[in-house]
């Protein structure tokens, strides 16, 4: 059965029957510390705190442990300097009793600690810049893009859930693993940014090229989609749009749930009536990746970000601000 469902489901995350409460602390000199939300509803799904390392890359924070740390009771010292973490970059005033800790993982000879932050409000999570810390980042993101937005993940943390996959999912009261979302975008005028982060992507028309459903598509895309500046866009047609015209718009960035999808990798017929037996259209054309979700409650906006289009690579490839 297809269609709209307002069924909200509760969810459990599986990594949690990996983890033990007790290490030899005495030993350990730094923690890699993963911080996870959950977001229930109809399609529940996860997102993990990763900041930028010394690299430049994306991975969990490390928290630096020497002899004057506390090690009787190391989870809330580690939680006290996760807040700090956390506070510098929102608005918020936090504490342990809103981050729960809930155990230890020993990987490769690393010490996971992992935090559910799913009651620890973050207000400035909605706009982020390129130059921000923090970021919440799909699995979709850290395993099979290995990119969010413009920002590398690091190849350590995808190889660690790699080898861990009970750490990606989540599963109902019956023990049915759910759906992990793919992460997909769009590309907004100025005038339409933040109203698009706040409802999500708009449905289409009947005049659409696969239905009046919901349109995403790459981050690559949709950059080069909302980068371009001047009258025309690349394909030569006018455009009318003020915001766009001035060079002043940008991307939200969604998790998009594909449930039953038809995959078609060329517009030759296959696809017509998709609708009808499936949730989801993924198809590639003219070496441009369109995702068509069917149902409203398929689409979770997560952030939007400008375009910075002072210093293009090449003529349309642009990067967030």
């Amino acid at each position: 059965m297809h269609g709209y469902t307002d069924t909200i489901l509760m969810s459990s995350y599986v990594g949690l029957e990996a983890l033990t409460v007790e290490v030899d602390m005495a030993t350990i000199t730094h923690v890699n510390v993963v911080g996870y939300k959950i977001k229930e509803g109809t399609n529940p799904f996860m997102t993990f705190l990763l900041c930028k390392n010394q690299e430049n890359k994306m991975n969990v924070p490390v928290i630096i442990l020497d002899e004057n740390t506390p090690r009787p009771n190391l989870p809330t010292t580690v939680c006290n300097e996760l807040i700090q973490l956390l506070e510098n970059q929102n608005y918020n005033e936090l504490s342990c009793k809103d981050i729960l800790f809930k155990g230890f993982y020993i990987h490769l000879g690393e010490v996971f600690m992992f935090y559910d932050l799913s009651n620890a409000q973050w207000d400035t999570y909605d706009f982020l810049l390129d130059k921000n810390y923090l970021w919440f980042g799909l699995i979709d993101e850290i395993i099979n893009k290995q990119t969010i937005c413009n920002n590398i993940v690091d190849p350590a943390l995808s190889k660690f859930f790699l080898d861990t996959p009970s750490f990606c999912l989540l599963e109902d009261n019956n023990k049915n693993p759910l759906e992990v979302p793919i992460v997909a975008y769009i590309h907004k005028p100025l005038s339409g940014l933040n109203f698009t982060f706040v409802f999500g992507a708009s449905k289409g028309d009947v005049t659409g090229l696969f239905g009046p459903y919901y349109y995403f598509t790459s981050y690559l895309t949709a950059i080069k989609d909302g980068g371009w500046g001047g009258n025309k866009d690349p394909n030569n047609h006018v455009n009318t749009n003020t915001d766009i015209v001035n060079n002043k718009g940008g991307i939200v960035r969604f998790a998009v749930f594909l449930k039953n999808t038809l995959v078609s990798e060329t517009l030759d017929g296959t696809h017509d009536g998709w609708d009808t037996q499936y949730e989801s259209l993924f198809i590639i054309l003219n070496d441009t990746p369109i995702i068509v979700a069917k149902d409203y409650e398929q689409q979770c906006p997560l952030s939007f970000h400008f375009i910075d289009r002072k210093n293009p690579t090449v003529q349309g490839d642009y990067s967030i601000m």
